[in-house]
């Protein structure tokens, strides 16, 4: 075997792990196409980094921004809320869809966990925040709870729901993210999850 060939089958390799290793953490609700980068570019390297990411994943739960109270209805809402039209537009529907049944109404904004690894967090977190405070201020009754969640958006949306009792999560059919998809990714994975009826808009 010539030196060609060996230095083919080890950039190859390389790669392979550095790609292996981005489409598990992709699919562990990291940023995908961030670890693609690190992994082709690291490979073999990307690993310990990828192990180091799931250790320091933080709670779900990262703080209760309003206080809410219950409606007179049986049927608890979490909404999932980013700022983009498509979310202002789960939220009306779902108001418009159960009306007087709503029991407890929540919005939840979710810090992304590779977010919140970078000094931006506190930048993140206050915008979160306010587009929260914001939102809150538009629905009249029954006065909504908010909750900013840290974590990858669909793993944080629905381990709050199943947590706390939601009967429903209403999400955007695609959040303020660049994708043009019909559906986007956090959208995709919540059809797929089995623990809450998700109500896309």
């Amino acid at each position: 075997m010539d030196t060609t060939m060996s230095l083919s089958i080890i950039a190859l390799t390389w790669v392979s792990i550095g790609v292996i290793t981005a489409i598990v953490m992709g699919r562990a609700g990291f940023h995908a196409w961030s670890w693609l980068v690190v992994g082709a570019t690291l490979g073999p390297l990307a690993v310990p980094l990828a192990v180091s990411a799931h250790r320091r994943q933080p709670p779900t739960l990262f703080r209760k921004v309003t206080e809410g109270s219950s409606g007179r209805g049986q049927v608890d809402v979490l909404v999932g809320v980013d700022g983009s039209a498509e979310s202002q537009a789960a939220l009306r529907s779902a108001l418009d869809l159960f009306g007087a049944r709503i029991g407890r109404l929540t919005l939840a904004a979710v810090v992304d966990r590779d977010t919140a690894e970078t000094p931006g967090l506190w930048e993140d977190e206050a915008r979160a925040s306010e587009s929260l405070k914001e939102m809150v201020a538009t629905v009249a009754m029954p006065p909504p709870g908010a909750v900013l969640l840290e974590g990858s958006p669909a793993e944080a949306l629905m381990r709050y729901a199943a947590t706390e009792g939601f009967e429903v999560v209403a999400v955007g059919h695609r959040g303020s993210g660049a994708s043009t998809a019909l559906l986007g990714s956090v959208a995709t994975r919540l059809a797929k999850a089995p623990d809450v009826p998700v109500l896309i808009v």
